[in-house]
């Protein structure tokens, strides 16, 4: 197996080839786009697969050739999709979007488990953290949250199994912050809970963590890992999970003529399983410049390491300068919440305050220059993981591994004027 340390300037290139609105979009003209976390680019071979499927009229399961194309490209879609998330078991389900997903698989495990308390964080999108609370109340549990750590960001897996208990009906934890980028050791987590509860339900949100490293199900063991394809660099309005053979047998909503472990309720949009086999492509041409493997696993592997390690390096400039900027620890005034230190533990996403400066003016300041980014405020999105790290608001970078350094010079100089 051959490895490069890292991206070369010609990978970076083909790879933002292979995108649209790289540089600039239809909308706003030319500019820099770190609003990531709350949608990634997409790839270009996404649209063909969207024209094709969105226009045919046929449904999947006729006898149609265009039904049959349906059908088939949704199979492969699941296929793929597993393939990505390195599931060898379980099933592949898919809804409209992360929050629905979320609230069908927390609903369905608490109406079917018997017990006394839930347990979340207070790091989680309120998908999964208002979820937990508002089924808590409606079945007459308690809800028990895991706090994170204000130095780091980060919820330690110890903090999670504390609240554990044999009347845990279910645990709901974050795979990574989509405010701070914290990414949390899931897997020592199920480990750590499942030795107070071996029968324990655990759930991942993971749609976050998906297009900044490694997802391997397997390793994890939990009961459901899910995602939104629109921050997989595929279309909004579908999301995805994997789901445990037991998970996938619970009592559910749907048609009684179909099969036990079936949970598509309705007919699904073809194109969304069909754009995911062109994001699973994309990977394995990207883990190709990585590995001389032609296993398709392990060119996926080879992809999101390679991704980890390349996005490692814009947050470290990001963090401590780049193009003969001051990195964001060296500007006075400004707070940075989450991690620094230990990158490992670090997707792409930096949340900062400016002494002084309202985030709002920041976002505005840079909007006008060319370069997206976001607030984040005590809203019905931000406001939990903000009270616990004591602050009323935040700006948000958000980084995906199409994006350069010389762009992070951009921002970073752009940052200073503010300050003057």
């Amino acid at each position: 197996m051959s490895q490069q340390p890292g991206f070369t300037p010609e990978i970076i290139a083909s790879i933002r080839s292979r995108f649209i609105n790289v540089e600039s979009d239809p909308i706003i003209g030319k500019r820099i786009y770190f609003e990531n976390a709350g949608g990634t680019l997409k790839l270009k071979a996404i649209l063909p697969e969207v024209e094709l499927l969105t226009g045919l009229p046929d449904n999947a399961g006729r006898q149609s050739g265009a039904s049959k194309y349906i059908t088939e490209a949704m199979a492969k879609g699941r296929k793929d999709i597993a393939l990505m998330l390195g599931a060898n078991s379980g099933k592949i389900i898919s809804e409209q979007s992360g929050t629905s997903m979320i609230f069908r698989i927390l609903s369905t495990i608490i109406r079917s488990i018997p017990g006394t308390n839930i347990v979340t964080s207070d790091l989680d999108h309120p998908a999964a953290y208002d979820a937990c609370h508002i089924l808590a109340r409606r079945h007459g549990l308690e809800c028990r949250v895991a706090h994170l750590d204000p130095a780091t960001g980060e919820v330690r897996p110890e903090a999670v199994a504390r609240l554990v208990d044999e009347g845990t009906v279910v645990v709901a934890i974050i795979h990574a912050s989509n405010m701070l980028g914290t990414r949390n050791d899931v897997a020592e987590m199920v480990r750590q809970a499942r030795r107070v509860k071996p029968e324990l339900y655990f759930f991942i949100d993971g749609c976050q963590h998906v297009s900044h490293g490694l997802v391997d199900v397997e390793e994890y063991g939990a009961d459901a890992w899910i995602f939104d394809a629109y921050k997989a660099y595929s279309k909004i309005g579908a999301s995805f999970a994997h789901i445990s053979d037991r998970l996938a047998h619970l009592d559910r909503d749907n048609l009684a003529g179909k099969p036990a472990d079936d949970w598509d309720l309705g007919t699904r949009e073809p194109a969304a399983f069909a754009c995911m086999s062109k994001v699973v492509e994309y990977f394995q041409w990207l883990g190709g410049n990585f590995t001389d493997s032609i296993d398709p696993r392990a060119k996926i592997i080879a992809a999101t390491r390679a991704i980890e390690r390349y996005e490692a390096v814009l947050v470290d400039a990001l963090l401590h300068g780049a193009g003969g900027q001051p990195g964001l620890l060296a500007l006075p005034g400004v707070t940075v919440y989450g991690q620094t230190k230990d990158l490992t533990k670090q997707q792409a996403i930096i949340a900062f305050r400016m002494e002084g400066v309202a985030a709002g003016d920041i976002v505005r300041f840079l909007e006008a220059r060319g370069v997206c980014v976001h607030t984040r405020t005590r809203d019905a999105y931000s406001r939990h993981t903000l009270e616990a790290l004591g602050i009323n608001e935040c700006v948000r970078v958000s980084l995906c591994h199409y994006n350069t350094c010389e762009e992070i010079a951009v921002l970073l100089g752009l940052l200073r004027q503010v300050q003057k």
